[in-house]
């Protein structure tokens, strides 16, 4: 078995699936070592709410073709794709087209500086930063139930 799925398998024995709701993510969060920090003031100027997906590229679960398909379908919410190494699961060229931020982060520092420890994960966001849906995922139902409160607001639900 390869270092890397070592690595995450630890990574997930030892987390709790919950996150805080009500809570506001930090302003600037440090997801690289020897690098400046991010800057996630935006997530809380948007007009319709913020997802925020946390997936890699070496995790089996992580679909990234739902957290794809799910940002074609709803464009009209902001996104923030956050993975895992160096490789972007998710094509740069198709983020940038849909000017969807995306950073790459080290396990270690996105549990210490974002209290976050799943993944793959998604963060839904209210129109002023504050966490209001979180959870696993890893198909696109499973993405849309976390983001219904924002799909309900923007009149969008599937008949």
């Amino acid at each position: 078995m390869a270092e890397k799925e070592m690595l995450h398998r630890r990574f997930l024995k030892s987390s709790t699936t919950e996150y805080e709701l009500g809570t506001f993510l930090p302003e600037r969060v440090t997801l690289r070592q020897n690098e400046d920090p991010i800057d996630l003031t935006s997530v809380a100027k948007t007009g319709n709410g913020s997802v925020l997906f946390f997936i890699s590229s070496s995790c089996e679960a992580c679909n990234a073709e739902a957290v794809r398909e799910a940002i074609q379908t709803y464009p009209e919410f902001s996104y923030i794709v956050f993975y895992e190494g160096s490789r972007n699961p998710i094509p740069s060229a198709f983020l940038e087209s849909r000017h969807v931020a995306h950073h790459s982060f080290q396990i270690d520092l996105l549990v210490k500086n974002m209290n976050l420890n799943m993944l793959p994960y998604q963060l839904v966001l209210n129109q002023v930063g504050q966490v209001i849906a979180a959870g696993i995922i890893n198909t696109l139902p499973m993405i849309e139930d976390l983001m219904m409160p924002l799909i309900r607001a923007a009149g969008k639900i599937k008949q």
